[in-house]
């Protein structure tokens, strides 16, 4: 049962990180370039339970992030990311409604992202009664829908819900000697605020879960930082 453990640790790594928004919901015009640099802060658990004991995974974890985005069409943005703990994504924005106020797009996105963390078997008693290490990596396919609504002339309140699908493998073999790994799914949604022109700030919080029945994994991400560009 190992890639129930990868799987759970790789959602909820996967999760934090992909969250991170720092954008509303509208697309640069053509030729405008923007990006984001930010620190994000974020908790992690997931437990499943097997042959009379739970795995449990807890991870509390510091990390730079940051983004650029460039505007190639009319309505339609590209852009990559990454941060400290390991992700490289890539992917697309198309605009679907764009008012005064209030914008709408939907993005696709591809990533991949190392992980690396130690899990502790808990018997009935409660103590601990194994403990085992586990690197690998988690291919990312990323959904999200971008919203915003604009209270000021530089100034927007932005949601995101999205999907994610990660398919994790391990550089460790399981207890059969076959390589480990699993895949599942997160969603959840990012709030957050953004403010200035060619140099502002955002700040965001996130929450997101796996609906997954053999994995209960979730967490959270508080993040800030710096913005440029339009």
């Amino acid at each position: 049962m190992r890639s129930l453990r990868l799987l759970a640790l790789a959602l909820t790594t996967t999760g934090c990180i992909s969250f991170t928004t720092a954008q509303t919901g509208r697309t640069l015009k053509k030729g405008e370039t923007s990006g984001y640099l930010g620190l994000a802060v974020h908790d992690e658990d997931s437990e499943d339970k097997e042959n009379g004991g739970t795995t449990t995974t807890e991870q509390s974890t510091t990390g730079f992030v940051g983004g650029a985005r460039h505007g190639v069409a009319q309505g339609f943005d590209i852009g990559a990311r990454g941060s400290t703990l390991g992700l490289v994504m890539l992917d697309g924005k198309y605009q679907l409604v764009a008012t005064k106020s209030f914008a709408l797009s939907v993005g696709l996105g591809l990533g991949f992202v190392n992980y690396e963390y130690e899990s502790k078997s808990k018997g009935e008693s409660g103590t601990s009664t194994a403990t085992s290490d586990s690197k690998g990596h988690t291919r990312i396919t990323d959904v999200p829908v971008y919203m915003s609504y604009d209270v000021g002339p530089n100034a927007s309140l932005y949601w995101a819900p999205r999907y994610v699908y990660a398919h994790s493998s391990s550089e460790n073999d399981d207890e059969d000697g076959d390589e480990g790994g699993g895949s599942g799914r997160i969603v959840g949604v990012t709030v957050g605020f953004k403010a200035g022109g060619d140099l502002g700030f955002f700040g965001e919080a996130a929450y997101f879960k796996s609906p997954d029945d053999d994995v209960d994994s979730s967490g959270t991400q508080l993040a800030i930082g710096l913005t440029f560009g339009p």
